[in-house]
């Protein structure tokens, strides 16, 4: 199989240069889809080589998301994708990516009118080349500035994302329960009327991509929600006598 051989060459080539190309979950996720895609169970050991470098490297996780992304599959996301993100760290391999190994997700692959599926005609435009794939973005969403202060306890809470991403996660996640918590006793006025910061905040993204830390987040009330429950039941049983 001509991508199991290019999955190879490049697993040497990163092995060679000790490069961690999948840093964050994003990329982690995409790697595996990119690599069960194009080369099924024969790229499990490649994948778990390729994700050896990261400090963060699980092996019985890293070997669960494979199985997991087998099973579920994303077949919009081919080989082209690992070699990206190898050439994102400056590892390039010869013979990187024939014709029709496409790529999504991720930005810059050598060919820019390779297919990300094998019917695309080659005189497609890059915008309609976008609007014929699914809703999954062809670059990353934007963050954040990762260089915002914010207020206590907002700052020390987003320094625990290990992602752009996750800290975004954890900011909206935290802004969302510490407003439901002020209720109605902070206001202010919005186009003519009191409004209460009662907040709503949906999170959609890729499995095992770090939106599990949002359920922590609640922690942060969890003694108020104690203290309601206390007063209630001494309230049921004051009633009750």
């Amino acid at each position: 199989m001509e991508q199991l051989s290019a999955l190879h060459r490049l697993t040497e080539a990163v092995r060679n240069a000790g490069a961690d190309i999948a840093p964050t979950y994003q990329e982690y996720i995409q790697l595996a889809f990119a690599i069960t895609t194009d080369c099924g169970e024969a790229g499990r050991q490649d994948f778990l080589t390729l994700c050896s470098f990261s400090p963060k490297y699980d092996p019985r996780a890293a070997d669960k998301l494979f199985s997991n992304a087998l099973k579920n599959g994303h077949n919009n996301v081919h080989i082209g994708t690992a070699f990206h993100l190898a050439e994102v760290c400056g590892i390039k391999v010869q013979s990187e990516i024939p014709h029709g190994w496409g790529t999504l997700g991720t930005q810059g692959s050598h060919s820019s009118s390779a297919s990300h599926t094998r019917t695309r005609e080659e005189d497609v435009s890059a915008h309609e080349e976008e609007n014929l794939l699914d809703s999954s973005p062809l670059s990353p969403l934007p963050t954040f500035d990762e260089h915002t202060h914010w207020p206590y306890p907002l700052e020390r809470i987003v320094s625990y994302g290990t992602s752009r991403a996750q800290c975004d996660v954890l900011l909206l996640g935290t802004v969302t329960v510490l407003g439901a918590s002020m209720g109605r006793h902070v206001r202010c006025a919005y186009g003519g009327k009191m409004i209460s910061p009662c907040l709503q905040t949906f999170i959609t993204a890729l499995p095992a991509s770090g939106k599990g830390v949002l359920s922590l987040v609640r922690l942060l009330v969890d003694p108020l929600h104690d203290e309601i429950l206390k007063k209630d039941a001494e309230n049921m049983a004051s009633y009750r006598r």
